[in-house]
């Protein structure tokens, strides 16, 4: 082989070596530019969220820190169910910026990755679990809400277990409607599968349904609280907050015991 021979194959070589590191280069540009654009994407989905519920407490709910309990905010729900007929309830967590309104459309997909104004998504809505009574009779009612990255939704579920004294200035959470407001104590939060024992619904008060609480709520959380007794309490009655965890079949549940319920309008 001549030596102009071995420098046009060397050229040829070249040539295909920088060829090769251009498409490289494209490719990687490529993707950088659709990660960037799709996370712009998603924070403006986050951003439309929270500006809508933002908007909603300033516009629709009232509050009162020195009040008593039931008197912390006040919801406008004849203006709220002219929007949507699907909103039952409000939630408010004392001591937390924690309030939204609570949607039951008789599944539980609807609003998943629905706000309460029908937009798409992804923070989706706080909703009742499709076999729950709408009136909160049941002895065990279950409320979901997306664990966003933000925060927002039931983001801050996670402070239970990651933030020291957190659950000793965040005992309390409410949930009103238009009857009155009623005051729940967080007992119990622990990490359980999607497919526990714990996402079930009781309708009354009885043997078996104390039970459930002592093993199915109670049993392997990571904290009980001590100052409640279900055994003292005469109609016992519990709400279960369900948020997505980091391993797609985990979720991350705190459960409260009303511990008091005052009417509208007294």
């Amino acid at each position: 082989m001549t030596n102009e021979n071995r420098q046009d194959i060397d050229s040829e070589k070249k040539n295909h070596g920088n060829i090769i590191s251009r498409i490289l280069i494209i490719t990687g540009v490529i993707i950088i530019a659709v990660a960037v654009v799709l996370l712009a994407r998603k924070q403006l989905d986050y951003n439309k969220s929270d500006d809508l519920y933002d908007k909603t407490v300033s516009q629709y709910t009232t509050s009162n820190d020195k009040g008593e309990w039931y008197d912390q905010i006040n919801v406008d729900f004849n203006a709220l169910r002219s929007i949507n007929s699907d909103i039952i309830a409000w939630i408010h967590f004392e001591n937390e910026d924690i309030d939204y309104p609570i949607l039951f459309s008789g599944d539980n997909d609807t609003y998943l990755r629905k706000t309460y104004d029908g937009t798409d998504a992804t923070a989706g809505s706080i909703f009742m679990d499709e076999n729950n009574a709408v009136d909160f009779t049941d002895s065990h009612i279950l409320i979901y809400g997306h664990n966003m990255r933000n925060l927002s939704m039931f983001g801050k579920l996670k402070f239970y277990r990651t933030q020291e004294d957190y659950f000793d200035n965040h005992k309390y959470f409410q949930i009103i409607t238009p009857e009155g407001a009623r005051r729940y104590e967080v007992v119990a939060y622990k990490e359980v599968q999607e497919d526990d024992s714990l996402f079930t619904i009781y309708r009354g008060d009885d043997d078996t349904f104390r039970n459930f609480v002592k093993s199915g709520i109670m049993s392997d959380s990571l904290v009980n609280n001590k100052d409640i007794n279900v055994d003292d309490i005469s109609d016992l009655q519990m709400v279960t907050l369900s948020t997505c965890t980091a391993a797609d079949d985990q979720r991350f549940v705190v459960t409260g015991v009303l511990v008091d319920k005052h009417p509208s309008g007294n």
